[in-house]
């Protein structure tokens, strides 16, 4: 006759740290060096996120600087379009026609670009200026979290005032 195997598995399928059982129970101070452990971890997450914010303000005030030297160079192209094409229309028809009707299509495209120059003036720095507050603050956080002690950033040490776990489950005796 055989002797009848056990049902389940007799090994528990969670490992146990060195020293984590003693009389079944986990002490403070592994309980704290274990949650250390995740806080390490933790903290390279935050310091990471951290970093990859200050990353992504960097480039959305390389973008919004690209779009300002882009719409300054279009304000440019039409200031110049202005100026040559403008010149060139006056010179032909005072030359050629001897009138001055050439004032009147000037001075509406000119509306048109003091219009796009007043636009560009107060919108230009919108998107750089906003996006430089987002840098600095994220640099800001960055930086404010980095100088914080690695006491500070982890779990706080034990209150040597506070009571153990094993002076609160017990009864005291009093004499």
């Amino acid at each position: 006759m055989t002797t009848p195997k056990p049902l389940g598995n007799p090994r528990s399928p969670f490992p146990t740290p060195v020293g984590a059982f003693i009389d079944g129970r986990v002490s403070h101070d592994e309980l704290l060096e274990t949650a250390r452990g995740v806080s390490q971890q933790d903290e390279q997450k935050i310091i990471e996120k951290k970093r990859h914010d200050v990353a992504v303000a960097q480039g959305e005030l390389e973008r919004a600087e690209g779009v300002r030297r882009s719409r300054r160079g279009a304000f440019t192209l039409h200031a110049g379009a202005f100026v040559v094409i403008g010149g060139a229309v006056a010179a032909m028809v005072t030359l050629l026609l001897g009138g001055t009707w050439f004032v009147w299509p000037l001075a509406a495209w000119s509306l048109g670009l003091g219009a796009h120059g007043v636009w560009l003036l107060r919108e230009q720095d919108k998107g750089a200026i906003q996006a430089r507050k987002r840098l600095a603050e994220a640099k800001d956080e960055l930086d404010s979290y980095l100088s914080l002690s690695p006491a500070q950033r982890s779990i706080p040490p034990r209150d040597p005032s506070s009571p153990d776990e094993e002076e609160i489950s017990s009864p005291r005796k009093r004499a």
